[in-house]
């Protein structure tokens, strides 16, 4: 799956419909307000029912989330910050749980950050080493949601 701004997560894309999502990918396992859910994928949409965002979760038996090549979930969470950071800055949020490119249209997120809490790493979450959850949006769909 290529995450590629302002287009979307081919062959999903920006301004289709659900119908049109479903059309795609089957109808949704689940669906919450304005986002449905299809395996590892959510679909967010406007009020006019419009797709303004894609997220993607880790999960090892799911093809992988890509960004210009690069394998957003395997490749160490900082060193993909560093390979994001040649084409925007990034803007880092939630305790270091979240890294936002704006310029891109991309948000990166991880449960928790390697140091930081005391406990031991949760497994579960990789020990804060890699991203978990990636989200493109449409222009202005991550500035609106801060």
């Amino acid at each position: 799956m290529d995450f590629i701004p302002n287009v979307g997560l081919p062959p999903l894309y920006f301004g289709m419909d659900r119908n049109d999502i479903q059309q795609v990918v089957g109808p949704p396992e689940r669906e919450d307000g304005q986002v449905s859910y299809h395996g590892v994928v959510a679909v967010s949409y406007d009020d006019a029912n419009s797709v303004e965002a894609f997220s993607v979760k880790w999960d090892p038996g799911s093809a992988e989330a890509a960004f210009n090549g690069h394998r957003l979930f395997q490749v160490p969470a900082e060193e993909m910050v560093q390979i994001l950071s040649a084409q925007a800055a990034p803007t880092w949020e939630d305790g270091g749980r979240a890294a936002t490119f704006f310029d891109l249209g991309l948000q990166l997120w991880r449960p928790e950050v390697p140091g930081q809490g005391g406990g031991e790493p949760d497994p579960a979450a990789r020990g804060g080493q890699y991203w978990m959850i990636a989200t493109l949006g449409r222009p202005g769909f991550l500035e609106s949601n801060q």
